[in-house]
């Protein structure tokens, strides 16, 4: 070998013994920084264990050698408090590709997962907890929250049929657990007849945890799907099992409640109900839903002091049941109500400030027979003292205490007696008054006209006055200050009726008996004691005419429907758009639910409060949060130019949660439903500055709450953009006339009842300018 190859190859081998060399130090500096670090944190030294592991914050490298040395960190950082330090690091190590995959101990994973999730990072929490759910896939627990964690970071259909393959995999508890949670995915989608399919096949073990509830979940979906054989056949096979008799009858009777449906046998859903039969053994869940099913039938019914008994005998068991006896006594006319309202005359409120404000009044809401938008009477304190005459109502009086700029006190009161005493208690400076949002569109017109309604369901002006009156609602507030408003009438005041009549404003035209009767079914539909069309087969000798999303979509636009029309509402297809031409295609929907984040949380801490009479609260508001989420994740040019959204969750958040709102005193505004509220609002402006100059915003709802379980017809309106003029319709027109005032803005020609709700339509499309400033409500019915 010649001298110069022997001095190449000399080299080469010096530069790879460099390389082995240095390649071990790397590796005894990694384990130092290992042992230093781990071993400090068993001796608890926090500190010292800080110092040895500061070479891992920021490094462009994250080996897996290095892992543990990570989690030892981790420990320390919790130790001094710094939980977010913690999460920061593991941020490098789980999210960078060159570390293979590596993950901490589950209970760092999990938190990590959960906390990113609450920051709104749902995708990157998903996949780690995926990834730590395929190491332990006999984790029941842990299953649970990488499925629901999965389906809110992508709420297309396609992931919830991947998550449902992967759960027929599975087996025991973690198969139950995964079945259950995408099942109920499909049942807040309203497809119940698959999520029954879904849920006939697994049979859970006897002994698994969630056997009971599981079973409970299945007999409900085969209720919503109408199926009564297999409801029947559920039960009875339920009933077979050694100690299920009781939890089976009950989940039976439950189940057809819910649904509205009809025992074959003919018994009636209170005969059924019978939870003061349960053993102390069954299941709380049903036992507990049995009793609230029970107290409603018979509060609906007319027997309120039966319902008042059962309520006394279930808070034996269930002492926070969402019941307040005070309303079934005001329902059923009881004691101190039994005069009705507007029978017992004025009734004198004698306010009483502790601390009078000099510059601050009295606003107290309308009277009796006054409109529910009506303005609110002002009253100036004298040494303190105000005199107001209101007589007993359906709702309670409801006041505020407040300047220009600071809000002192509010509450509620019932004038039950001749005199009624009302203390004003002050606190402190009181809080600051939001004033009224000056919005404007997000971006320049873009030439192209779009319609945006959002539909706040059981959204309700006395609620949405007061919380005005407290400076709460700034973009409602600024909304209604400039837009185009209407207090609208919708009857029966029922979800079902509003969205047929929205969809079908032809139907109240018609005059044939056959249409009378197949009309009166649709809007008996609505009612929850009767659920389905009763003359639903006179359908097929009376079709319908095409909705009002076929209507608008035959043309050259383009009507979305996210209406999420589910059980009795006949809404359409969820996500569908109709046109141009007819032609139909679909949204793409994020999420169902999510849980709010860390910034939300901190900003409206009572839709996050802990307990169980806080759950449901907190459960609906997820879905609030992710269809706001929807609503605003559309792209520049939003794929319509007609969009319904119905923000269904607030109906049944409304009737849990009302009775919250109206017992006397003083609430200073401090109640979940309130707070859902002024986080609407706040959601609101983020929609209102999405829009473009040229686009329009309704806001709606199709009727409002008068007892937690009693809707009031006087539903909210207003319409909102550039070219809106800032006005009122005189006069309560009907809900069903928004139809034909959504054609004439996309200058479509139909022969559906106008009632004067948007009577400058035309101008508007056509970019002219409008002058109106009121508008009388117009009765097609009355003409000829």
């Amino acid at each position: 070998m010649s001298r110069g190859r022997l001095q190449v190859l000399a080299v080469g081998l010096l530069a790879l013994a460099v390389v082995l060399a240095r390649r071990g130090l790397d590796q005894t500096s990694e384990a130092l920084v290992g042992t230093r670090t781990c071993d400090a944190v068993r001796a608890e030294d926090w500190g010292r264990a800080l110092v040895a592991s500061e070479s891992l914050v920021g490094a462009s490298e994250h080996p897996a050698g290095l892992g543990d040395a990570a989690v030892c960190r981790c420990v320390a950082l919790e130790a001094t408090g710094d939980i977010e330090g913690c999460n920061q690091l593991l941020d490098e190590w789980l999210l960078d590709p060159t570390t293979g995959g590596w993950l901490p101990d589950a209970p760092h994973t999990t938190r990590w997962a959960e906390s990113r999730a609450r920051e709104g990072r749902m995708a990157d929490a998903a996949s780690v907890l995926e990834r730590l759910r395929l190491q332990h896939p006999e984790d029941a627990e842990l299953t649970g929250r990488a499925f629901r964690l999965q389906l809110l970071a992508d709420g297309r259909p396609e992931t919830s049929t991947a998550l449902e393959a992967t759960a027929r995999t599975l087996t025991g508890h973690a198969g139950s657990i995964a079945r259950l949670i995408v099942a109920e995915a499909r049942g807040e989608r309203g497809d119940h007849a698959e999520q029954y399919a879904l849920m006939a096949e697994f049979e859970p073990e006897p002994d698994d945890p969630i056997a009971v509830r599981y079973r409970l979940r299945r007999l409900v979906a085969a209720a919503d799907a109408g199926n009564v054989e297999a409801v029947v056949a559920l039960r009875d096979a339920w009933m077979a099992l050694p100690g299920q008799r009781s939890n089976a009858t009950l989940a039976y009777a439950v189940g057809l409640s819910m649904a509205s449906l009809r025992d074959p046998g003919g018994q009636s859903w209170i005969d059924l109900l019978t939870p003061e039969l349960a053993a102390p053994t069954d299941d709380d869940t049903i036992v507990r839903v049995a009793w609230e099913r029970r107290i409603s039938h018979l509060t609906t019914e007319g027997r309120a002091a039966e319902a008042l008994a059962a309520l006394e005998q279930a808070r034996i068991r269930f002492p926070t049941l969402a019941f307040d006896a005070d309303e079934l006594q005001r329902v059923g006319g009881l004691g101190e109500w039994g005069r009705g309202a507007g029978e017992s005359g004025a009734a004198t409120l004698r306010f009483t400030a502790n601390v009078p404000v000099a510059g601050a009044a009295l606003y107290v809401s309308p009277g009796y027979g006054r409109p529910s938008s009506a303005a609110w009477g002002r009253f100036e304190l004298v040494e303190g003292q105000a005199a107001v005459h209101r007589t007993l109502d359906a709702t309670p009086v409801r006041w505020v205490y407040r300047s220009e700029t600071s809000t002192f006190a509010s509450g509620a009161t019932w004038p039950t007696a001749a005199t009624v005493d009302v203390p004003i208690t002050v606190r402190g400076d009181g809080a600051a008054r939001a004033i009224a949002s000056d919005l404007g569109p997000g971006t320049p017109a873009d030439g192209h006209r779009r319609v945006w309604v959002l539909f706040l369901d059981c959204g309700d002006w006395r609620l949405t006055s007061y919380l005005r009156q407290r400076g709460e609602l700034p973009n409602l507030d600024g909304i209604l200050r400039t837009g185009w408003r209407a207090t609208t009438r919708q009857d029966p005041a029922f979800t079902a009726a509003a969205v047929e009549g929205l969809l079908h404003p032809e139907l109240r035209r018609s005059r044939s008996t056959l249409a009378r009767i197949n009309q009166l079914g649709l809007e008996l539909a609505g009612l929850e004691s009767i659920g389905q069309n009763p003359f639903a087969p006179l359908e097929r000798l009376l079709p319908l005419q095409p909705d009002l999303f076929q209507r608008l979509g035959r043309g050259e636009h383009r009507a979305a429907n996210l209406i999420f029309a589910h059980g009795a509402i006949d809404g359409g297809r969820n996500g569908s758009v109709t046109g141009p031409q007819g032609a139909e295609s679909s949204l793409a929907l994020g999420a169902m639910k999510r849980p709010l984040t860390d910034a939300e949380a901190a900003r409206f801490p009572l839709l996050v409060a802990t307990g169980e009479p806080a759950a449901a609260m907190r459960s609906m508001i997820g879905v609030i949060a992710a269809q706001f989420d929807t609503l605003l994740a559309f792209e520049e040019d939003p794929p319509f130019d007609l969009l319904l959204f119905r923000i269904e969750a607030l109906d049944p958040l409304t009737h849990q949660y009302f009775t919250d709102t109206t017992h006397t005193g003083q609430d200073d505004g401090a109640a979940g439903l309130f707070e859902t509220y002024r986080y609407i609002d706040s959601r609101l402006g983020e929609v209102a500055r999405r829009l473009d100059g040229d686009d329009m915003l309704i806001v709606m709802s199709d009727h409002g709450i008068q007892t937690s379980m009693v809707h009031d017809p006087i539903a909210m309106f207003v319409a909102w953009g550039n070219g809106v003029p800032a006005g009122r319709v005189i006069g309560t027109p009907a809900l069903r006339g928004l139809s034909r005032g959504l054609a004439d803005l996309l200058g479509e020609t139909t022969g559906w009842p106008d009632y004067g709700l948007l009577p400058w339509a035309e101008q508007w499309r056509a970019g002219q300018p409008i002058l109106q400033t009121e508008a009388a409500a117009l009765n097609p019915e009355a003409a000829p």
